[in-house]
C-alpha cells in the first residue's frame, strides 16, 4: 500500500531539528522529497488462488482472528486442506462450524477455496459388496470409480450413478 497518496503531492520530506538539551552540534536538515510505500497490510493479503497449507482465513470472506476464523479453529479447521476435506466429506457439518453463514458468504468462501491445486495424492476405497472402488484427491473430492476394474472418471457419470458413488463416499 503506498500511503503518500494520502497526502496531496504524494511525496513526503523528513525532516531534523536540534534539541538545545543534548549539548552536541548538530546541523538542521531536510531531505528532498520521497514516496513512501508501507507494506504492511501484505502479510495479511488474500491470494487470488489459495494453497491447500494456507491458513483459513486467506480465504475470502474470513477475517484473520474473526468469527469465522475463530469457529474454524474451534472445530481444528486451521487450513484450506483441513476446510476442504471436511467440505467434501460432510458439508453440513462445515457449515454447522460456521453457525449458518448466509448462502453469498458460504458460496464465496467455498468457490475460493475450490479454487486451489489439489495435487496428485490419490486415495482409494473398496466399497465391500459391490465390486467398486472409489478414487479420492487430497481434499477427499472424489474423483473417480472401477467398476469390474473398469475406471469412470466421476465427472463422466449420471446423475443416478453420481449419487450412487456420493453415498459410498459417505462411507469411506
Amino acid at each position: 500500500m503506498d500511503n503518500s497518496k494520502f497526502v496531496r503531492s504524494g511525496k513526503f520530506r523528513l525532516g531534523v531539528m536540534v534539541d538545545e538539551n543534548i549539548g552536541e552540534r548538530v546541523l538542521e536538515g531536510i531531505t528532498e522529497p520521497f514516496i513512501f510505500k508501507d507494506r504492511r497490510g501484505e502479510g495479511s493479503k488474500k491470494h487470488d488462488i489459495p494453497s491447500l497449507d494456507n491458513d483459513v482465513w486467506r480465504l475470502k470472506t474470513i477475517s484473520k482472528d474473526g468469527v469465522f476464523d475463530k469457529a474454524l479453529r474451534g472445530g481444528r479447521i486451521f487450513s484450506v486442506k483441513n476446510f476442504l476435506r471436511l467440505y467434501y466429506k460432510g458439508e453440513q457439518a462445515l457449515r454447522k462450524i460456521l453457525i449458518k453463514p448466509k448462502e453469498l458468504v458460504w458460496t464465496t468462501i467455498v468457490k475460493h477455496a475450490k479454487k486451489c491445486d489439489p495435487g496428485n495424492e490419490l486415495y482409494s476405497f473398496l466399497v465391500k459388496g459391490n465390486n467398486a472402488m472409489l478414487f479420492f484427491n487430497s481434499v477427499y473430492q472424489t474423483v473417480g470409480v472401477t467398476f469390474s476394474n473398469n475406471y469412470t472418471p466421476f465427472t463422466d457419470l449420471d446423475k443416478p450413478m453420481k449419487d450412487v458413488v456420493q453415498q459410498w463416499s459417505k462411507d469411506a
